[in-house]
This record gives C-alpha cells, structure tokens and sequence, in this order.
C-alpha cells in the first residue's frame, strides 16, 4: 500500500468544500467523504447543510458560513493507495450447436471443470423467464403421465397445471419461484424431458394445458376479480394447439402455453383466497374552540370501494351532522361537519365493515382518464432536470420508451437507493426533491420518487393512501398510515407495486412487485386535493388523516385521532 501526504491550506479546501460535492472531491483525494468530513471537522472547516446541493442547482442562495480562525494553518490528507490486483478475465462459455430433427438448439456448458482431466459437464439451459415453470411442474407433475395422484387436491382450487404456484395462500405469482440453472446432463432424451438435480422434469404438458384452456369457470372467476389480461386467451389457444415443428418449438409452445395459464389464473387468485374481512374504527376529536373564532370546517377521509374493496357497512356517529361528499378529480368520498365554533368539542367515529381481497393486476376501465396519472403534482416533479442522473442509470437497465421492463428498473432503483428511515424533519412529504437529495424517507418518500421516475418516462402511475391492517394478529391498535402505487401499462393493466415495504421486507421484494396483499385498507387517492367550495385553504398534498379549518383558514391546533381494527374473517370451511 502506497501513502502519499498531501498539504492543503484550509483556505483552499474550505473553497473546494463548498464548490465541489464531498463524494467527488474525496475521490480525488483517495478518501471516502466520510473520512473526508472527518478531517473538515478536526480542521474546523464548515460542511454545506442538506439541501445545499439542490438549491444551489435551482439558482437559489445558499448563505455561507465564514471560515473561523485556526491556530493551524495547514491541512495534512494522507492519501493511500493500494495495489491493484487485476483478475484474470473468465473465459467465455463455450456455445455448442448441436443438431436434433434438422433443427438446431444451443448448449451451453453450465461448468468448467478445473482439472483439465476430468469432462466438462455440459446443460441444456431453460430461458430465464421460464424457469418458473419447471419449478411448478416439478412440484406438481412427478408422474411420466403428466398428473400424479396428489395433485387432484390442488386441481380443484384451479383446473390448471399451474396451480401449485398461481393459489398458494401468500398470493405470491410466478416471479418467486427459484431461480436456478442447475440441469447438467447434455442428453436430450425422447418425450422432451430433462434431469436436474437428479430430478426428472417433464415439459411434455400439451395435453394438460389443451385441458386447462378448456375449463370454463376461468371466464367467470377473472370477471370477478375485475382484471383480465388482453391477448392471453389467444396466446393459450395458439401454444396449447402447436403441435407441429421441431421438438424445441414444441417445448416453448407448451411453455408459452401454461405461461399464458397462470397469467390468467393469477387475476383469479383475489377471488380464489386472500379475502379478509375486518372492522375498522377511525375516531376523531376536534378541541373547543372559543365563541367568534368562526365557522369551523372538518374533513374527514372515508374508505374506498372498488374490486379490490368492499364495503360491507359505514356507520357514522358524530356529535354535529354532517354530509357525505365526494371530490370532483379523483371521486374521493369524505364526511364534512360544518358548525360555528361555539366552546364545544365535535366528535365524529366512523366505523365501516370492509372485505379486502389480495390485489393484483387488473385492466383499465374503458372510460378511465388516466391523464391526472402522467402530470406534476406540487412536490412531485415530473420531467425536471434533478432526475437525470436516476434517469441515465434505469435506461442503462431498461433501455427507452415505456415499457414493463422499465417499470420493473425504476421499482428496483427505488428499492435499491432509498432507504426507510424517520430522522430529523423534511421526510414524509412525498417530495421528490427530498428523495433525489437525502435518499431516504417514508412510504410517500419512496414512491413520489417512483411516481416522479415513472411519470417522466411516460408511464401512468397512481397513488393510493390509506392504513397497514396487520394480519397476524385479530385486533390492535393503528399508529399511522401506508401508501402504495399502481402504474398502467397496455401490457399489464393497472399493476400495483409498494417499494418502501420491499425495503423494509428485503425477502418479499418480489410479492410487492405485482401484488397487494390484504394487509391494507384504502381511503384516498391522488395529491394536491380540493375538499369542495368550503374547502378555502391551499390543496391538500393527501388526504388521510382530518382536516379543518376555522374562518376559512386552516388550523394548526392538534386533532385527536385513533384508529383501531378487528379481524372478523369468517374461519375457512373445512
């Protein structure tokens, strides 16, 4: 390791503290900026605050602090260098074509080994995005016949070969199965079959998809859930039914064919499990206010009802009546109480019965807007130049245009650069400026970000606020709220995503892309609301917890509030 002093006047790196940004200027000093800001500290160098970087970036001006005077003139950076030990470059794998039936098919070894005396082991490699599908057959279909005894259980949740997967009570689709490429055998024997770990896999499934097309409730269970999946009932047709061609062909058709299968039967699986009923109470209290403060005007948020929920009973108490109301943009439904100020407090508990159902994608009604989905909100920024560094690494991934797969990349930067945390003051706005700059948050924090990425690239996304329900337990007591995002593609309809709990849950990253378990009860959606007429203040970033004014401004006084659940689910017959 080499070590290499440097002087600097602190005159000179007070000036490069405040022009360069610290990660850029440690680098070229061979320091980290932690080190970096160590040594400003031991020096008594003042360091740009939060946001500094971000106005300065905007035109805006930052007030800097003057350098106090130090007995020490000089600062000494020690800088270190290690000897860089290069790798050598692995080989690339050989590709060997071989010939089966006049058509070819690559194989690519899965190993080298590193005794040159010993054979190389060579594997026939399933494509990534099918991989999936062997797991189920392995799981499911363990006899030469394509059915084994065992699987007549399952068959009768869902009279589809990918049913193992598409019904498991997690409501987890085809994106958690392993995905591992382990077969190491280059033989390709008769019927389509493959060993891999010493298991025999069968892809020879022509006739359990032909059957599984056929079965009529399908149809019926994917209009009840309120989704449907254009073009996959012609993608089953067409792949079920190719039985001509070489035998690779014939192995991607059955695969394209159970594929298309369980994109359908996932819609189903809210209908099928992951229903959950359950009592919520949300309660609130507005202090006396004295006589002459003015007409005073409460808000209060009242729960969703869509597909996904339903609402089984709304019971209102509230000590002045009050009238239900629905805002005009995004059809939210609120209880407004309107009552002079009079030295007494105003109750109001609304206690609603809801069904929830597991959300997964669904399809755009046909007479849906979803222009409010692709503008700029107040503090979410869509198209500005401080997401162009974050732009420029998800089209590195993706590549451009609108598209899943640049969905899929903003979901993991997200995931991958935000980080759930409360410190300080600044975070829970949903402000994308906030998550560009200090890179952490709440769940608003983590998807303004998202929505901000996902808007400028030309993909609808909406947000949805309202309270974690927890399932492992009956009853409790709710600290605060949750939200979540869907973004809209024609490829997958509304397709719902949560990145701050794929933070916090690292090992169900994949169930909260693609899925809402029924952990949650949804009130609002949308930002920058108006209440209505009586609604005189500025726009309401969301919409979640009470609002009130008092002689048509809003008021800063604390509201009481409580929210409280129980679990009313019926037990599962046996």
């Amino acid at each position: 390791m080499k070590r290499e002093q440097i002087r600097i006047t602190r005159e000179t790196l007070y000036e490069q503290v405040w022009t360069v940004p610290m990660t850029k200027l440690a680098e070229t000093y061979g320091l980290s900026d932690v080190g970096l800001a160590k040594l400003c500290k031991k020096h008594e160098i003042p360091r740009p605050p939060r946001g500094y970087w971000v106005k300065r970036q905007h035109g805006k001006s930052v007030k800097r602090p003057a350098l106090p005077a130090s007995s020490v003139s000089e600062a000494l950076i020690e800088r270190r260098e290690e000897s860089a030990v290069v790798a050598p470059k692995p080989e690339p794998p050989e590709v060997i074509v071989g010939k089966r039936r006049g058509r070819s098919h690559p194989v690519v070894p899965a190993r080298r080994a590193t005794d040159s005396s010993m054979p190389i082991t060579t594997a026939w490699v399933v494509p990534r995005r099918m991989q999936w599908i062997r797991e189920a057959d392995r799981r499911m279909m363990k006899s030469q016949s394509g059915f084994s005894p065992s699987t007549a259980r399952r068959s009768a949740r869902c009279a589809c070969p990918c049913s193992e997967i598409a019904n498991r009570p997690d409501g987890i689709g085809p994106s958690r199965a392993p995905a591992e490429i382990a077969p190491e055998s280059t033989e390709i024997p008769r019927g389509g079959r493959r060993v891999a770990h010493g298991e025999s896999v069968s892809f020879d499934r022509v006739e359990a998809a032909e059957h599984a097309a056929k079965v009529e409730p399908q149809a019926a269970t994917i209009a009840d859930s309120g989704g449907s999946f254009p073009g996959a009932t012609a993608c089953v047709a067409r792949a079920a039914g190719h039985r001509s061609g070489s035998s690779m062909s014939r192995i991607f058709a059955r695969c394209a064919a159970q594929a298309a299968i369980l994109i359908l039967c996932s819609f189903s699986t809210a209908s099928a499990v992951g229903a959950r009923t359950f009592e919520f109470e949300y309660d609130v209290t507005v202090p006396p206010l004295p006589e002459g403060a003015g007409d005073v005007q409460l808000f209060i948020p009242l729960p969703a009802a869509d597909a996904r929920q339903r609402i089984l009973s709304e019971d209102i108490a509230a000590s002045v009546p009050g009238v239900i109301q629905t805002e005009p943009v995004y059809g939210n439904r609120y209880y407004q109480v309107s009552a002079p100020a009079n030295g007494e407090p105003i109750r109001v508990t609304l206690r609603v019965t809801v069904e929830r159902r597991i959300a997964k994608a669904r399809a755009a009604t046909p007479e849906e807007d979803l222009t409010p989905f692709l503008g700029e909100n107040a503090r979410v920024k869509v198209g500005h130049p401080v997401l162009a560094p974050m732009l420029e690494e998800v089209r590195a991934v993706a590549g451009p245009g609108a598209t899943p797969e640049k969905a899929r990349a903003i979901y993991d930067w997200v995931v991958d650069n935000v980080e759930y945390k409360k410190v300080g003051t600044g975070w829970g706005n949903g402000d994308t400026f906030w998550a560009c700059n200090e890179r952490y948050g709440n769940c608003t924090d983590f998807h303004a970000m998202f929505t901000s990425l996902a808007r400028t690239e030309g993909i609808p996304a909406r947000f949805e606020i309202g309270f974690p329900v927890p399932e492992g337990q009956t009853e409790g007591r709710i600290g605060g709220y949750h939200c979540w995002v869907e973004f809209h593609l024609p490829e997958t309809g509304w397709f719902p995503i949560d990145a701050s709990e794929a933070f916090k849950n690292p090992e169900k990253r994949e169930l909260f892309y693609g899925t809402h378990p029924a952990d949650r009860i949804h009130f609002t959606t949308g930002r920058d609301l108006r209440l209505g007429p009586d609604h005189k203040g500025p726009a309401l970033n969301y919409f979640v917890y009470p609002y009130v004014e008092v002689g048509g401004k809003p008021w800063k006084g604390d509201v009481e509030k409580t929210f409280r659940y129980r679990d009313v689910t019926a037990p599962a017959s046996s």
